[in-house]
C-alpha cells in the first residue's frame, strides 16, 4: 500500500495561492545561496510550484547542466524535460529541445535523441542552427546505426553552409 509523505497532506491543506508564495518564498531563498550549484533543480521544482515558469526554465537548465556535468543523464533528461514544459512556444524552446536531445545521445537513447532534434527542427530558422541540428541528427542516426542516413544529414549541414563559408560550417559542427 502507497503511502503519501506527512508533508503532503500538510501541503494539501494549505490553500492554493499561499502554497504559491511559500514556494515562491523558498526558491527566493535559495535562489540567493545555491543558484548555479547542486540545489538548481530543487529551486526549479519550487519556481515552478510557485508558477514563475521563467525562473523554473532558468534552473531547471541549470540543474541538467549540473547533471551531465557529473554524467547524471537521466536526472538532466527529467530536468530538461521539465524546461521543456516551461518552454513551450517560448524562444527557448528550440535550445532546450536541442539539450534535451544532447543528454538523451549521451545516454544511449538514440532514438529519443532524434525525435527532440526534429522537433527543434521545426522550431528554428537560422541557417546555422538548422545546420548544427543536422549535424547533431548525423552523430544520432550514427548512433542507430544508420550510416546513409547520417550521411544525408551532414550533407544537408554541409548545403545549407556553403554559401556562408568555411568559418560558419565550423561553427555549427564544432557548437
Amino acid at each position: 500500500e502507497w503511502r503519501r509523505h506527512p508533508l503532503e497532506s500538510f501541503e494539501d491543506a494549505i490553500p492554493q495561492q499561499r502554497r504559491r508564495t511559500l514556494h515562491a518564498l523558498v526558491a527566493q531563498v535559495f535562489e540567493g545561496t545555491d543558484g548555479s550549484g547542486p540545489g538548481a533543480a530543487m529551486i526549479a521544482r519550487h519556481f515552478a510550484a510557485a508558477g514563475d515558469s521563467e525562473k523554473a526554465l532558468r534552473y531547471a537548465r541549470i540543474g541538467a547542466r549540473n547533471a551531465i556535468r557529473v554524467g547524471a543523464y537521466a536526472a538532466a533528461t527529467d530536468l530538461l524535460e521539465e524546461a521543456l514544459d516551461h518552454a513551450r512556444a517560448r524562444p527557448e524552446e528550440a535550445e532546450v529541445l536541442e539539450e534535451l536531445a544532447g543528454a538523451l545521445q549521451a545516454s544511449g537513447r538514440a532514438s529519443d535523441a532524434r525525435a527532440a532534434i526534429d522537433r527543434a527542427l521545426g522550431l528554428v530558422e537560422v541557417a546555422r542552427d538548422v545546420a548544427r541540428l543536422e549535424v547533431r541528427r548525423a552523430h544520432v542516426l550514427r548512433m542507430e546505426g544508420r550510416r546513409r542516413d547520417a550521411i544525408a544529414a551532414a550533407q544537408r549541414a554541409i548545403e545549407i553552409l556553403d554559401a556562408g563559408g568555411g568559418r560558419e560550417l565550423a561553427e555549427a559542427v564544432v557548437t
